[in-house]
């Protein structure tokens, strides 16, 4: 069982456990096909019933997902996964919140959390070779060591896309 979500809260953003209240912004936001082919578990279109059953989660899977909130509505949803030996990182933002630096931050408060709270010595995302603004802003969070690999997509369909694997590993603490 995964522990609970802690709240987590920026300078412009509340990061919090989806709920079922999210959905219908969920499957607003998830039916731009330009938000949902940048991932690689949202198919499309996406429905209300798919954002439903996101929400509710599946209990085997070690999963610490938080809504992004702006001025109290969801606008998006960052998360990690957990696979031993290292956490996989992900997000989405609704297309009217691009290029604001709105996934730096939440990125920020997730990574910070997840060096703080949970052991893993490494966190790992992969990002479409289509979508350098994501890989900017895993630059801008650290990570690096940067491979080409191929990754599925549900929303773009059959076949094994172009991607980016980077990673970021636990700072290391100061000698004294």
């Amino acid at each position: 069982m995964t522990p609970p979500t802690p709240t987590l809260v920026t300078r412009r953003l509340v990061l919090s456990s989806p709920v079922m209240g999210d959905a219908p912004a969920f499957a607003r936001w998830l039916g731009d096909f330009e938000v949902a082919r940048m991932t690689a578990v949202i198919p499309h279109p996406y429905t209300l019933a798919d954002a439903e059953a996101y929400i509710r989660g599946d209990p085997s899977r070690r999963v610490h997902n938080w809504t992004i909130r702006l001025d109290g509505e969801p606008i998006g949803v960052i998360g990690l996964v957990e696979k031993p030996p290292k956490l996989v990182f992900g997000y989405w933002l609704a297309r009217p919140f691009w290029g604001r630096g709105l996934a730096t931050e939440a990125g920020r408060a997730v990574l910070d959390h997840a060096f703080a709270a949970l052991p893993f010595p490494e966190i790992s995302a992969c990002v479409f070779k289509d979508n350098p603004a994501s890989l900017k802003v895993l630059e801008k969070l650290g990570f690096s060591d940067n491979f080409d690999c191929t990754g599925g997509s549900l929303a773009r369909g059959e076949g094994q896309w172009p991607t980016w694997n980077v990673s970021l590993r636990r700072p290391t603490p100061p000698t004294p």
